[in-house]
């Protein structure tokens, strides 16, 4: 048995009430919901109602709201969204951890002039405005995926960046290390970005 328009609208609605706004994970979770309900109706002649109940009641625990270390426990989302979001970000997350560790290390600085200093500033500058634009784009986009809660997320870590650099900066050492940090932070905006246009895209 195939659901109805107004049958579908009715599931539309409870991912509404969920916060599902996210079209990455609603047209699949949509999917799923459709599917499962159709096969409760079909393999226990149940009606609409009563599977639709029997189904959600089974999804409720992957809707409660839920936040993460990661991403700051101040923004919170569905724990679909949360749990996609870290899959998406984690590695990127590692890796910025493990180049964070080499700061203490870096003992026996090299010192370089003015200028140079002023160059390194003005590069970290530079990929910090570009992915700022890249991650802010990402969260005003009127369709929301999981990259616009990253994006969310990040922004003010991207923002306040370049302001902690000047308090850092000591030598070359250093000055790379700052550069490969924001480098990465400028290499998620880019591929995030364009990874969210591809959804929206695909889904448009």
């Amino acid at each position: 048995m195939k659901l109805t328009t107004d049958e579908i609208r009715q599931i539309e609605k409870f991912l509404d009430v969920k916060g599902m706004v996210y079209v990455d994970l609603r047209f699949e979770i949509l999917d799923h919901l459709i599917l499962q309900i159709e096969e409760e109706m079909n393999s226990l002649g149940v009606d609409f109602e009563y599977a639709f109940l029997q189904v959600t009641k089974k999804w409720n625990s992957y809707f409660s709201n839920s936040s993460s270390l990661l991403f700051g426990l101040t923004f919170s989302a569905p724990k679909l969204v949360i749990d996609k979001a870290k899959k998406i970000y984690l590695k990127y997350f590692i890796i910025c951890t493990l180049a964070c560790l080499f700061l203490p290390v870096i003992n026996n600085e090299v010192e370089i002039s003015t200028f140079l200093t002023c160059v390194f500033f003005g590069i970290i500058l530079l990929f910090s405005i570009v992915s700022i634009i890249m991650f802010n784009k990402i969260r005003k986009s009127r369709k929301k995926t999981v990259y616009s809660f990253i994006a969310k997320t990040q922004l003010l870590s991207v923002i306040t960046y370049p302001v902690s650099t000047i308090f850092i900066f000591r030598g070359l050492y250093t000055s790379l290390w700052l550069l490969f940090i924001i480098s990465i932070l400028l290499y998620c905006s880019i591929v995030f970005l364009k990874k969210h246009q591809k959804i929206i895209k695909q889904f448009n």
